[in-house]
């Protein structure tokens, strides 16, 4: 799960709201896919994290030319709303109520990462956009078994931290796309130790970057 960075703000219409709605103290509006903000924030939150599901990395939005730049005029996605298979997810569930539209706590995921995380409580240890969330530091990959789990050979982790670590895997979901993800790592792996040059690398950048550290490559 990469480190993501949100300070890139194209919906500045929608980001001078939300931040009007909390120097004021107030209510969010209840949480709907027709509010006028929605695909603002949507397209948005594609544009930071390149049409990738914010947690497994899997490519949800096809085309990325869906989510350049030159579709917000003066602060707004004016575009059509792609075909997509992600869902807006709030990764703290207990803010939905009050806060549904807080930037700090959106992302894009895949729908069925998002239908199994429902409300389960979270914990920031392992939230992609925390200033000092690293993932190399956090997470470490079995290539054999294609899955992520607490990286315990950095010595840095106490067991409480591991065991939230392999608890946040589990409910973020990123190791739901095992079956998807190995064969597309293994190609690369395979590829790089044999000198084979193949097209930069579009999807699970983290499963494969650990992977190469480990084996050295």
């Amino acid at each position: 799960m990469r480190k993501i960075d949100k300070s890139k703000i194209l919906s500045t219409v929608y980001k001078k709201w939300e931040e009007a709605l909390e120097n004021n103290q107030e209510d969010h509006p209840q949480y709907k896919s027709t509010h006028r903000f929605y695909t603002d924030v949507l397209m948005n939150l594609y544009h930071i994290q390149d049409g990738l599901c914010a947690y497994t990395e899997k490519k949800i939005l096809a085309s990325e030319y869906t989510f350049t730049k030159d579709n917000w005029v003066e602060g707004r996605y004016k575009s059509n709303k792609p075909k997509h298979f992600g869902e807006l997810e709030h990764f703290d569930s207990a803010l939905k109520s009050t806060q549904a539209w807080l930037w700090d706590n959106l992302f894009m995921v895949m729908n069925k990462v998002n239908n199994e995380k429902r409300t389960n409580p979270t914990d920031p240890i392992l939230k992609p956009d925390r200033p000092d969330y690293d993932p190399y530091e956090l997470l470490d990959y079995d290539f054999e078994k294609q899955t992520f789990f607490a990286n315990i050979k950095s010595g840095k982790l106490n067991q409480s931290e591991i065991d939230r670590i392999n608890n946040m895997i589990d409910i973020l979901g990123l190791n739901f796309v095992k079956d998807w993800r190995k064969p597309y790592v293994s190609k690369r792996i395979k590829a790089l130790i044999s000198g084979i040059e193949l097209d930069p690398i579009e999807e699970y950048m983290t499963a494969f970057e650990i992977t190469r550290r480990n084996l050295n490559l």
